[in-house]
Protein backbone atom coordinates (compact mmCIF):
# COMPACT_ATOMS: atom_id res chain seq x y z
CA UNK A 1 0.00 0.00 0.00
CA UNK A 2 1.40 3.49 -0.84
CA UNK A 3 2.22 5.36 2.09
CA UNK A 4 1.78 9.48 1.20
CA UNK A 5 2.84 10.65 4.29
CA UNK A 6 6.79 9.04 4.10
CA UNK A 7 6.44 8.65 0.12
CA UNK A 8 7.02 4.83 -0.31
CA UNK A 9 5.44 1.32 -0.36
CA UNK A 10 4.53 -0.20 2.68
CA UNK A 11 2.98 -3.76 3.49
CA UNK A 12 2.07 -3.87 7.37
CA UNK A 13 0.06 -6.62 7.21
CA UNK A 14 -2.90 -5.64 10.18
CA UNK A 15 -5.51 -6.31 7.58
CA UNK A 16 -4.27 -8.31 4.07
CA UNK A 17 -1.43 -10.14 3.11
CA UNK A 18 -0.95 -6.88 1.23
CA UNK A 19 -0.37 -8.97 -2.06
CA UNK A 20 2.44 -10.92 -1.07
CA UNK A 21 1.54 -14.44 -1.69
CA UNK A 22 3.29 -18.22 -2.07
CA UNK A 23 3.94 -19.65 -6.29
CA UNK A 24 0.90 -21.38 -6.45
CA UNK A 25 2.37 -24.71 -7.00
CA UNK A 26 0.97 -28.38 -5.02
CA UNK A 27 4.35 -27.21 -3.11
CA UNK A 28 3.34 -24.16 -2.03
CA UNK A 29 3.94 -22.77 1.67
CA UNK A 30 1.67 -22.04 4.35
CA UNK A 31 1.09 -18.16 3.90
CA UNK A 32 -1.29 -16.42 7.08
CA UNK A 33 -1.39 -13.46 9.01
CA UNK A 34 -0.37 -14.45 12.29
CA UNK A 35 -0.13 -12.29 15.38
CA UNK A 36 2.63 -10.50 16.20
CA UNK A 37 4.93 -7.55 14.77
CA UNK A 38 4.93 -3.94 16.14
CA UNK A 39 1.49 -3.27 15.83
CA UNK A 40 -0.62 -6.71 16.18
CA UNK A 41 -0.27 -8.80 12.93
CA UNK A 42 2.54 -10.24 10.87
CA UNK A 43 3.32 -12.41 7.70
CA UNK A 44 3.85 -15.82 8.47
CA UNK A 45 5.27 -18.10 6.22
CA UNK A 46 5.45 -22.12 6.92
CA UNK A 47 6.94 -25.05 5.35
CA UNK A 48 4.01 -27.55 4.94
CA UNK A 49 6.72 -30.47 4.56
CA UNK A 50 10.81 -30.92 4.84
CA UNK A 51 11.94 -28.86 1.97
CA UNK A 52 10.63 -27.18 -0.59
CA UNK A 53 11.19 -23.26 -1.70
CA UNK A 54 10.16 -21.34 1.28
CA UNK A 55 8.95 -19.04 -1.87
CA UNK A 56 6.88 -15.46 -0.61
CA UNK A 57 6.30 -13.41 -3.23
CA UNK A 58 5.87 -9.43 -2.83
CA UNK A 59 2.72 -7.98 -4.55
CA UNK A 60 4.74 -5.65 -6.79
CA UNK A 61 4.69 -4.52 -10.00
CA UNK A 62 7.94 -3.76 -12.15
CA UNK A 63 9.81 -0.92 -10.44
CA UNK A 64 13.14 0.75 -11.14
CA UNK A 65 15.08 0.58 -7.37
CA UNK A 66 17.58 3.81 -8.53
CA UNK A 67 13.71 5.06 -7.83
CA UNK A 68 12.26 2.98 -5.03
CA UNK A 69 15.47 1.60 -3.43
CA UNK A 70 15.90 2.40 0.09
CA UNK A 71 14.40 -1.15 1.66
CA UNK A 72 13.81 -2.11 5.29
CA UNK A 73 11.82 -4.77 7.28
CA UNK A 74 11.37 -6.36 10.33
CA UNK A 75 11.98 -10.01 10.41
CA UNK A 76 11.48 -13.11 12.62
CA UNK A 77 13.47 -15.97 11.71
CA UNK A 78 12.97 -19.64 13.46
CA UNK A 79 16.70 -21.02 13.22
CA UNK A 80 15.71 -23.69 10.73
CA UNK A 81 14.58 -21.07 8.74
CA UNK A 82 17.34 -20.55 5.57
CA UNK A 83 16.19 -18.07 3.43
CA UNK A 84 17.60 -14.97 1.18
CA UNK A 85 15.71 -11.91 -0.33
CA UNK A 86 15.99 -12.28 -4.67
CA UNK A 87 14.82 -10.29 -7.17
CA UNK A 88 15.12 -10.51 -11.03
CA UNK A 89 16.83 -7.75 -12.82
CA UNK A 90 16.17 -7.46 -16.74
CA UNK A 91 14.88 -10.34 -18.86
CA UNK A 92 16.25 -13.30 -17.09
CA UNK A 93 19.14 -12.56 -14.16
CA UNK A 94 18.17 -13.09 -10.75
CA UNK A 95 20.30 -11.32 -7.96
CA UNK A 96 20.27 -12.20 -4.17
CA UNK A 97 20.76 -10.13 -1.08
CA UNK A 98 21.67 -12.84 1.15
CA UNK A 99 20.23 -13.18 4.61
CA UNK A 100 19.98 -16.36 6.75
CA UNK A 101 20.82 -19.43 3.79
CA UNK A 102 24.15 -20.52 2.68
CA UNK A 103 26.70 -17.59 1.10
CA UNK A 104 26.20 -19.37 -2.31
CA UNK A 105 22.92 -18.09 -3.33
CA UNK A 106 22.32 -20.25 -6.17
CA UNK A 107 23.61 -20.83 -9.66
CA UNK A 108 23.29 -18.23 -12.13
CA UNK A 109 22.32 -16.37 -9.47
CA UNK A 110 24.57 -12.88 -8.61
CA UNK A 111 24.94 -11.92 -5.20
CA UNK A 112 23.77 -8.06 -4.84
CA UNK A 113 24.67 -7.49 -0.96
CA UNK A 114 23.98 -9.17 2.52
CA UNK A 115 21.52 -8.33 5.41
CA UNK A 116 24.38 -7.57 8.08
CA UNK A 117 23.92 -9.17 11.37
CA UNK A 118 21.18 -11.14 10.87
CA UNK A 119 20.21 -13.13 13.72
CA UNK A 120 17.67 -16.68 13.37
CA UNK A 121 16.52 -16.89 17.25
CA UNK A 122 13.05 -16.55 16.89
CA UNK A 123 13.00 -12.98 18.11
CA UNK A 124 12.13 -9.93 16.36
CA UNK A 125 14.56 -7.89 14.71
CA UNK A 126 14.64 -4.98 12.16
CA UNK A 127 16.99 -4.92 8.78
CA UNK A 128 17.49 -1.92 6.24
CA UNK A 129 19.78 -2.49 2.98
CA UNK A 130 19.99 0.46 0.37
CA UNK A 131 18.90 -1.35 -2.72
CA UNK A 132 19.23 1.95 -5.17
CA UNK A 133 23.20 1.67 -3.76
CA UNK A 134 24.04 -1.58 -4.33
CA UNK A 135 21.82 -1.73 -8.00
CA UNK A 136 24.36 1.39 -9.14
CA UNK A 137 27.42 -0.27 -8.37
CA UNK A 138 26.24 -3.54 -9.80
CA UNK A 139 25.01 -1.25 -13.36
CA UNK A 140 27.00 1.67 -13.11
CA UNK A 141 26.19 2.74 -16.92
CA UNK A 142 22.36 2.49 -16.50
CA UNK A 143 20.07 5.51 -15.72
CA UNK A 144 17.42 3.16 -15.15
CA UNK A 145 16.70 -0.36 -13.88
CA UNK A 146 13.85 -2.80 -14.45
CA UNK A 147 12.92 -5.47 -11.19
CA UNK A 148 10.82 -7.79 -10.71
CA UNK A 149 9.57 -11.05 -8.78
CA UNK A 150 10.99 -9.65 -5.26
CA UNK A 151 10.75 -12.80 -3.27
CA UNK A 152 11.85 -14.10 -0.47
CA UNK A 153 12.78 -18.11 -1.18
CA UNK A 154 15.25 -20.43 -0.28
CA UNK A 155 18.63 -20.55 -2.49
CA UNK A 156 17.59 -22.10 -5.73
CA UNK A 157 20.23 -24.80 -6.00
CA UNK A 158 20.27 -25.92 -1.96
CA UNK A 159 19.72 -29.18 -2.55
CA UNK A 160 20.48 -30.45 0.73
CA UNK A 161 17.76 -28.18 1.92
CA UNK A 162 15.55 -28.65 -0.85
CA UNK A 163 15.47 -32.61 0.64
CA UNK A 164 14.95 -31.61 4.04
CA UNK A 165 18.72 -31.48 4.93
CA UNK A 166 20.32 -29.31 6.62
CA UNK A 167 17.34 -26.38 7.17
CA UNK A 168 13.70 -25.85 6.31
CA UNK A 169 12.15 -28.68 7.88
CA UNK A 170 8.14 -29.41 8.59
CA UNK A 171 7.05 -26.64 10.53
CA UNK A 172 9.54 -23.76 9.94
CA UNK A 173 8.38 -20.25 9.83
CA UNK A 174 9.54 -17.14 9.29
CA UNK A 175 7.81 -13.77 9.79
CA UNK A 176 7.71 -10.50 8.16
CA UNK A 177 6.05 -7.02 9.22
CA UNK A 178 6.52 -3.20 8.41
CA UNK A 179 8.40 -3.84 4.77
CA UNK A 180 8.91 -0.46 3.30
CA UNK A 181 10.55 0.45 0.46
CA UNK A 182 10.88 4.40 0.59
CA UNK A 183 11.28 6.34 -2.87
CA UNK A 184 14.13 8.69 -3.63
CA UNK A 185 13.26 12.52 -3.75
CA UNK A 186 10.81 13.13 -6.63
CA UNK A 187 8.90 10.07 -6.98
CA UNK A 188 5.39 10.76 -7.59
CA UNK A 189 2.36 9.46 -5.66
CA UNK A 190 1.32 8.18 -9.13
CA UNK A 191 4.74 6.16 -9.81
CA UNK A 192 4.03 4.36 -6.03
CA UNK A 193 0.40 3.19 -6.71
CA UNK A 194 1.23 2.34 -10.33
CA UNK A 195 3.97 -0.41 -8.66
CA UNK A 196 1.73 -1.43 -5.86
CA UNK A 197 0.25 -4.01 -7.30
CA UNK A 198 -2.70 -5.89 -5.55
CA UNK A 199 -3.29 -5.84 -1.70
Amino acid sequence: QVDAKQPSLVSDFEKSTNGWAPLPSPEAMLVQLAPGGASGRCLKVTAPFSGGDMVVMAGLKEFDPLKLGKLSFDYKLDPRAKVNLYAKVGATTYYALLLSAPENPGEGIKPLGTISNVAADNQWHHAEFDLAAAVRAAFPNRTEVRLTNLSFAGPRDGEYLRAGFGGNYFGTSFCLDNVRLTAAPGTTIEELTAVAGVG
